[in-house]
């Protein structure tokens, strides 16, 4: 049996990413991978063996829980914990990690920040910490004069050790000056605090946008998310990114699945529930089984479209999303391809395709459904196969069993 759909995820692009990444940050400036929200969506533990293997220096995740499902799985890489929390050293692999020194906690209050030094006793190691201050993004963060605090206090204590301080964009893709001006304001808090002015500490201010957008972002390390898959670092303002590293990137996701139905319907005929489009032609319409229950977004409906791959002639066409999203299945206009060639039962579909200028690329999909990158990703249900594509192996992750559909398998290894 095979799954209705497939997430394809390209570990080669992704290397290929990290290493662009690189050429543009320079010598001085780190690289931390963000691989909360399960590395949006894509595999927190595969992701991150991956980001490991090709050098990354930290990962980032949102929670300790997260945190310690990567140290399940035995991933030795620096971790920065970005959400606050009150019980860092909850489980005995945390508890390891923190003796490694290699488990980063963010700061967004003092009262954290003294709960962070009470563990730090118990454990008998300063717990290295990043003062998070809010620079506008008005979400969580220390105000400035607290961050002043916060800073003189972690340098006199003796169960923290100050290793870094940071504050996040709130517009980077959209805002250049409002940008600068987040970046100045941590800036002024830095020159408040001399606590915050020695070599060993980090700084850090800029994800992906924040990253293509200004140089003067990347100070000691630059928080890469979206970026890591190929996305995001297109400027919505128009601005021209570092390095043109937008078309450096490659592209690292690609949803597919198949026509399970195909067959002739005549014009004036209507299509879905509520009635919601008729036919303005006799027609050629194709079920594909993937929905919102899958992930693909309702809003998408009569919006979305899709590409048909023909195996015989390696011809690709765009297809139209008909009709209401279903939670199973979407309805797609085959007339047109119809007219070239022979469209049947079990030929391939994208919902999502790796090729940045296909109109159902990630951008212009996450666009058609009044979205974004990060939500089209992070939404896609568990019970859609990841697929782990490297140049010698591919690997799929197994969905949950109500999502098998009886056909034959393709050559794929399948793991759980």
């Amino acid at each position: 049996m095979t799954p209705n759909s497939r997430l394809h995820i390209d570990l080669d692009a992704i290397g290929h990413n990290v290493r662009c990444w690189r050429a543009a940050l320079g010598q001085r400036a780190g690289l931390c991978a963000v691989v909360k929200a399960d590395a949006y969506g894509l595999g927190a533990t595969p992701i991150a063996r991956h980001l490991a293997d090709v050098g990354v220096d930290m990962l980032a995740v949102y929670s300790v829980e997260q945190a310690d499902v990567l140290l399940e799985a035995d991933v030795d890489t620096p971790l920065f914990v970005l959400t606050p929390t009150t019980d860092p050293l909850g489980t005995g692999r945390l508890r390891a990690c923190a003796a490694r020194g290699d488990l980063h906690l963010s700061v967004d209050t003092l009262d954290q920040l003294a709960d962070f030094e009470r563990a730090g006793r118990r454990l008998g190691r300063a717990l290295p910490v990043h003062l998070h201050v809010d620079t506008g993004m008005c979400r969580g963060g220390l105000h400035a004069e607290d961050a002043v605090i916060a800073a003189e206090r972690s340098a006199d204590s003796k169960h923290v050790t100050l290793a870094g301080v940071y504050t996040h964009f709130a517009a980077a893709d959209r805002d250049a000056t409002f940008t600068a001006e987040q970046r100045q304001r941590l800036r002024r808090v830095m020159l408040n605090a001399p606590a915050l002015r020695t070599g060993d500490i980090l700084t850090h201010v800029a994800s992906t946008a924040g990253a293509v957008r200004d140089r003067r972002n990347h100070f000691d390390m630059v928080r890469i998310g979206l970026g890591l898959y190929g996305y995001g670092a297109m400027l919505r303002d128009g601005a021209t990114p570092i390095d043109g590293i937008d078309r450096r990137l490659r592209p690292a996701v690609r949803w597919s699945s198949r026509l399970i139905h195909v067959q002739r319907y005549p014009r004036g005929e209507r299509v879905g529930y509520a009635n919601g489009h008729v036919l303005d032609r006799d027609s050629v319409l194709g079920l594909v089984p993937v929905g919102y229950g899958d992930g693909y977004a309702l809003s998408a409906s009569g919006r979305g479209v899709a590409t048909l791959h023909d195996g015989t002639t390696s011809r690709q066409f765009t297809v139209n999303i008909v009709g209401r999203v279903n939670m199973d299945q979407v309805v797609v206009d085959l007339t047109d391809a119809c007219r070239t060639i022979d469209v049947v039962r079990d030929m391939e579909v994208d919902l999502i395709s790796n090729d940045p200028a296909s109109p159902c690329a990630l951008p212009c999909m996450a666009d058609r459904a009044v979205s974004s990158c990060h939500e089209t990703l992070c939404r896609v249900s568990p019970r859609v196969a990841r697929v782990y594509d490297q140049t010698d192996q591919s690997v799929t992750q197994e969905p949950a069993r109500d999502t098998i559909a009886p056909c034959r398998v393709s050559n794929t290894l399948i793991t759980t």
